[in-house]
C-alpha cells in the first residue's frame, strides 16, 4: 500500500521520523482493514465453499498479519517516543500532529467500474487550530454535482487500498504495483477501498460520499464505510449508490482537543440528523438536477431511513395489481413479551422476558387471503387450498406451514423482495401495538371486537360478556384495525410463525429472532381462531401444530425486513 503524496520512508533510517511514522502507521492501518474485510466479506464465501485448505490458508494468512500489526504497533510506539524527544514547544508539524489526534474513514466499493465512489470528510461548522486556538476559515461545503473537483478533503491524507480504480469490464481493479501484504483479498474478491485519515482541527466534521459522474446511467455500487479511532473500529451501514441515489451524507462525529473521536448517535437514533439529512438531500438534488427535465435524485442514505421510518400503518405494497399483500411499515422498539399475572395465563408464556427490535419491518396488513393465494396456484407456484366459507376476501385456510413457504418463495420472486413468515415475537409485538393489556383493545373481550367461541361457558376469566359462535371465519377487513392498522390480530384464524415450538421462553432469544433448535416438527402458531375460547386470543397465548397439517383454522401473515 502506498500513499499519493510520497514516495515510501518506513525503511529509510535517514528520512524524516515523522514520514517513518506515518508510512508506518498507513501499514498497520491497511493490516487492519484487511482483518475488518475478512470478517466482512471473505468468510461468508470461505463458509459457502466449504474448503478446508482455504480456510487453513486464510487462518495463516491472519495470523501472519497479527504477528505484523503487532510489530508494526511496537515501532509505531518506538517513533512516536523520538518524535516527541525531536520536537520543540509548540512546534508541532502536521504529520506529528497525527500522532496526537487521528481518525480514519474508509469505504471498501464493490461493483462499481469506473464510477468509482469518492470519499470526502469536511469540517461542519467552528473548526479550532488546536495549537494556536484560533479558529479556521470554513470549509468549502460538499457539492454532489461536481465531486471531482472536491476530491481534497479537510484533514490529512487520502489514498487508494488495494490495487487502484476498478476495471468497468470486470469490475475488478488492475494490478499497478504490488499491494500491502494480503490485500490481494480486495482484487479478488472484486473490491476496491478508499481510506482518509488525520485530522489536525479539534472540531464537527461530516463524512460524504458521491459517485465520480453522479448522473451517469450505471447500475448499483455497493459501499461498505468503517470508521476506525483509537477506540476501535466502528462498522457502517452498507449503501447502495445509483443514478437516481448518487451521494450519501453518512456520519457525523467531533475530533476533541485530547485526540479521542467522538461520534454522533447513530442517524437511525438521531431525529435532529435525520431533518438535517432531508434538507441535505433536497438542496443537493437541486445542484445535480438543476433544470434538467425529469431528474430526480435523493440521498441514498436518507432514502434508507425515510423507507424505515415511514408512519407506522401507512399501507402499501410491491405490485400494483390485487396479487400482492396489502404491508404496513411497523416501528422499531420493544415489548415485554408473555405474561405472569393474566387469570388465564398459561406456564408455556414465562418467564415474561425483554424483546427489543434494533429495526423496523413489514408486516401484512390482512391475513393472507385465498384470492392473493389463489393468484399463486394460477401460476403453478402453489397447491390449491380447499376452503368452505368462500374464496375472495376470506383468510387462505388449510395450509400447511410447508405449503406457506411456497407461497413466500413465488411472491419474493414476483416483487423482488425477500418475504418470510413473522416470527413468533414480531407476532405478539405487532398485535400489541405498544399495549401491554390482554388484547389490544383492553381488558375485555366480547365478539363485537372480533371471531371467536362466544358461548356462555366461554366467557373470558379477565373480562367479557357472552356472545355470537359463527362457526366458521370471516373476512379478512370483519373487524376494527389496532393502533398500526393491522387487522384481526386477535381470533378468525390462527397464523403460523418461523418459530420452532418451545414449551417455555427460557432459550428465547431477546433480539426478536425466531427459534430454530430442536426438532421443529411443530411450529408456533399465534392469534386464536372462530373454533377457540377467549383466552386463547390474548395477545401473548400461544400454541403449535404440526408443520405438514393442514386446518381449517389456520392461516398467515406475510413480513419482511425494511431496508
Amino acid at each position: 500500500m502506498r500513499s499519493r503524496w510520497t514516495k515510501p520512508h518506513g525503511g529509510d533510517e535517514s528520512s524524516p521520523v515523522e514520514m517513518r511514522f506515518i508510512d508506518m502507521f498507513m501499514t498497520a492501518l491497511g493490516a487492519l482493514v484487511f482483518l475488518a474485510l475478512i470478517l466482512v466479506f471473505l468468510l461468508p464465501k470461505v463458509e459457502t465453499s466449504k474448503s478446508n485448505k482455504t480456510i487453513d490458508d486464510l487462518t495463516a494468512k491472519v495470523k501472519e498479519l497479527e504477528k505484523t500489526t503487532s510489530e508494526q504497533k511496537a515501532e509505531i510506539e518506538r517513533l512516536t517516543s523520538q518524535i516527541w524527544r525531536q520536537g520543540q514547544p509548540g512546534t508541532l508539524s502536521e504529520d506529528k500532529n497525527v500522532v496526537l489526534r487521528w481518525f480514519a474513514v474508509f469505504i471498501v466499493a464493490q461493483s462499481c467500474g469506473a464510477n468509482e465512489p469518492v470519499l470526502h470528510v469536511r469540517a461542519e461548522g467552528e473548526i479550532i487550530d488546536f495549537e494556536t486556538g484560533k479558529s479556521l476559515p470554513d470549509a468549502e461545503p460538499f457539492d454532489a454535482s461536481n465531486p471531482v473537483a472536491k476530491t481534497w478533503l479537510v484533514g490529512q491524507r487520502y489514498l487508494d487500498v488495494g490495487d487502484g480504480r476498478e476495471d468497468p469490464a470486470t469490475g475488478t481493479a488492475p494490478q499497478t504495483e504490488k499491494p500491502a501484504a494480503g490485500l490481494q483479498v480486495l482484487t479478488r474478491n472484486a473490491l476496491h477501498a478508499k481510506l482518509f485519515y488525520g485530522g489536525p482541527h479539534v472540531g464537527f466534521y461530516s463524512i460524504y460520499v458521491g459517485l465520480r459522474q453522479p448522473l451517469s446511467s450505471s447500475g448499483a455500487c455497493t459501499i461498505s464505510p468503517f470508521y476506525l479511532s483509537a477506540r476501535g473500529l466502528i462498522q457502517g451501514e452498507k449503501i447502495n449508490l445509483k443514478p437516481e441515489q448518487p451521494f450519501a451524507w453518512l456520519r457525523r462525529f467531533r475530533l476533541n482537543a485530547d485526540g479521542s473521536t467522538t461520534f454522533g448517535t447513530p442517524p437511525r437514533a438521531d431525529e435532529d440528523f435525520k431533518r438535517d439529512l432531508a434538507e441535505f438531500s433536497d438542496a443537493q438534488s437541486k445542484l445535480l438536477c438543476a433544470a434538467k427535465k425529469g431528474c430526480r435524485t435523493m440521498d441514498a442514505h436518507y432514502a434508507i431511513l425515510r423507507s424505515e421510518t415511514s408512519e407506522a400503518g401507512k399501507p402499501f405494497r410491491d405490485c400494483d395489481d390485487d396479487q400482492c399483500p396489502w404491508l404496513v411499515a411497523v416501528p422499531k422498539g420493544g415489548f415485554s413479551r408473555g405474561s405472569s399475572t393474566d387469570p388465564e395465563a398459561n406456564t408455556n408464556e414465562s418467564p415474561v422476558f425483554r424483546v427489543n427490535f434494533e429495526r423496523p419491518f413489514a408486516v401484512g396488513r390482512f391475513a393472507v387471503t385465498f384470492a392473493e393465494w389463489d393468484a399463486c396456484v394460477q401460476e403453478r407456484a402453489c397447491r390449491r387450498a380447499d376452503d368452505k366459507w368462500g374464496r375472495g376476501r376470506h383468510p387462505v385456510i388449510n395450509v400447511s406451514w410447508n405449503d406457506t413457504k411456497d407461497y413466500l418463495k413465488w411472491l419474493s420472486a414476483k416483487t423482488g423482495k425477500t418475504y418470510r413468515l413473522l416470527t413468533e415475537a414480531e407476532r405478539e409485538y405487532v398485535t400489541r401495538a405498544t399495549t401491554v393489556t390482554p388484547f389490544w383493545w383492553g381488558s375485555a373481550i366480547t365478539t363485537d371486537q372480533a371471531n371467536y367461541d362466544g358461548k356462555n361457558t366461554q366467557v373470558y376469566k379477565g373480562g367479557g360478556s357472552p356472545g355470537l359462535y359463527r362457526e366458521r371465519t370471516e373476512v379478512v377487513d370483519a373487524f376494527k384495525p389496532n393502533a398500526w392498522n393491522l387487522y384481526q390480530v386477535h381470533g378468525n384464524v390462527w397464523e403460523w410463525t418461523e418459530d420452532c415450538y418451545e414449551d417455555s421462553y427460557s432459550r428465547a432469544p431477546t433480539d426478536g429472532s425466531a427459534v430454530r433448535s430442536g426438532p421443529c416438527t411443530q411450529r408456533v402458531i399465534r392469534g386464536g381462531s372462530w373454533r377457540n375460547k377467549p383466552s386463547l386470543l390474548r395477545s401473548a397465548a400461544r400454541a403449535a401444530y404440526d408443520t405438514g397439517n393442514r386446518a381449517d383454522n389456520i392461516g398467515f401473515r406475510v413480513a419482511r425486513d425494511l431496508r
